[in-house]
C-alpha cells in the first residue's frame, strides 16, 4: 500500500465517495446537498491524503490553509467496506498529523456524529479530544447529534504565515 496526496482526479473520487457512501453514518447523501458538489470541494480546497494499492482504498481529506490559527480541519475519513480494519484509516491519520507538524500546526480538529463510536474510538486513540464550541447554535445534523474533538500538537508554537521566516 502506498500513500498518496492529491492523486485521484475528480472523478475517481466521485466514484469513490459514491460507492461508499454507506460507511458513513449516516450514509453521506444525507449529510451533503451533492456529492459532486462536496468532492469538487474537496479536491479544490483541501489535501486529500489517499492510500492506494492497485485501486483507491482510502482517504482522509484535510484542510491546512488557516495561516492565521494554524488549525487544520479534517473534513472526511473514508476507508472502503472491503478495506476496514486493516489499519489504513491510522496510516492516513498518521500521514495527516506529520504534515500538520511539518507545516507548524497547533491542532487538528473534526465533527463526528455521535452515533460513529467506531471513528470517535479510533480519534480518540490519536489524543483527539471531544471538546464542545462555544457560539454553535445546534450540535446536530439531521436530528443526530455531533461531537467536535481537537487534537493540540505537542510543541508546536504558533506562528502565522506571514511573520515565518523561510
Amino acid at each position: 500500500m502506498e500513500i498518496k496526496i492529491n492523486y485521484a482526479t475528480l472523478e475517481t473520487l466521485i466514484k469513490f465517495y459514491n460507492e461508499n457512501k454507506y460507511s458513513f453514518n449516516p450514509p453521506l447523501d444525507l449529510q451533503v446537498n451533492s456529492i459532486e458538489e462536496y468532492v469538487a470541494k474537496l479536491k479544490n480546497k483541501a489535501i486529500i491524503f489517499e492510500a492506494w494499492g492497485g485501486e483507491l482504498m482510502g482517504l482522509v481529506a484535510v484542510y491546512m490553509n488557516n495561516c492565521e490559527t494554524k488549525i487544520a480541519f479534517i473534513s472526511s475519513v473514508l476507508v472502503s467496506a472491503e478495506y476496514q480494519r486493516k489499519g489504513i484509516a491510522e496510516m492516513l491519520l498518521k500521514s495527516v498529523i506529520e504534515a500538520a507538524i511539518s507545516k507548524e500546526f497547533v491542532k487538528i480538529e473534526l465533527e463526528v456524529y455521535k452515533t460513529n463510536i467506531k471513528a470517535i474510538n479510533l480519534y480518540k486513540k490519536f489524543g483527539f479530544e471531544e471538546i464542545f464550541r462555544e457560539g454553535l447554535l445546534t450540535n446536530e445534523h439531521n436530528g443526530v447529534g455531533i461531537t467536535f474533538m481537537k487534537m493540540d500538537i505537542e510543541g508546536a508554537e504558533h506562528t502565522p504565515c506571514a511573520q515565518r521566516h523561510n
